[in-house]
């Protein structure tokens, strides 16, 4: 409804609403007298996957990962690092003991002192916020740095565009899956998409803003304010 005030003429319109928590498609009719969507789709992949993916792929041997070996309850901490609802749950007089006795052993001493120093000095917001912050950037510049200091951990890591495009890219091959098959479903052709309107947060990453230029043609893909376009078209709708 938010895109629909701007155009002059009906249109077969998707509309890509990519968030923090799932993608959601629908292929519509806009412009003419009574509204039609034609079909919708979707999956659970969103920014919430992205940044548990580069915490994986490449926050955990800040923490320990690669050098701990033989102790899978210290394993067991450091894979959980990127569930955020899960770690705090760590944070037990148990596992500190283990990760105190394993750095007096000279086990990986200065990660897992970072380690303790995000499970138990309440970090764990902080760091989840520096990766997300991370992310966003990506989709202006070509590289970017996730930090974090405090007492026992300093933790600076260089990341670009590319090395985050690889990380995420079977998720690409999924979103496109399910969007041509949502089109499929509507019994359209991509030549007689007239537009694209992309919404959310993660419709931003110009990995995804590719595909959708490569597949539609750069004229067809619309900017909208990701942010806020869905609140606009819930206040037309609450003003009719």
């Amino acid at each position: 409804m938010y895109y629909e005030q701007s155009i002059s003429k009906p249109q077969n319109v998707i509309i890509f609403d990519f968030g923090g928590g799932t993608l959601d498609i629908a292929v519509m009719r806009l412009g003419d007298e009574k509204r039609e969507v034609y079909a919708s789709g979707g999956v659970d992949i969103a920014g919430s996957d992205f940044d548990r993916t580069i915490i994986e792929k490449r926050m955990l041997p800040h923490f320990g990962f690669g050098r701990v070996k033989h102790h899978p309850e210290i394993l067991e901490m450091i894979h959980a690092i990127p569930d955020w609802m899960a770690l705090p749950e760590l944070g037990t007089p148990i596992n500190k003991t283990i990760l105190e006795k394993a750095i007096q052993a000279k086990i990986a001493p200065v990660r897992l002192k970072a380690l303790i120093e995000l499970i138990y000095n309440d970090l764990a917001f902080t760091f989840y916020n520096r990766v997300e912050a991370g992310k966003i950037a990506l989709s202006k510049d070509g590289a970017t740095v996730i930090s974090l200091e405090d007492k026992n951990i300093a933790l600076w890591d260089m990341y670009t565009r590319y090395q985050f495009e690889v990380d995420i890219h079977h998720y690409l091959v999924e979103v496109e899956k399910v969007l041509l098959n949502t089109i499929a479903k509507s019994g359209l052709e991509l030549g007689q998409i007239d537009a694209v309107v992309k919404t959310g947060g993660s419709s931003n990453i110009p990995l995804f803003t590719n595909m959708l230029t490569r597949l539609f043609g750069k004229d067809k893909v619309k900017e909208s304010n990701a942010m806020s376009s869905v609140v606009g078209g819930l206040a037309i709708k609450a003003n009719m």
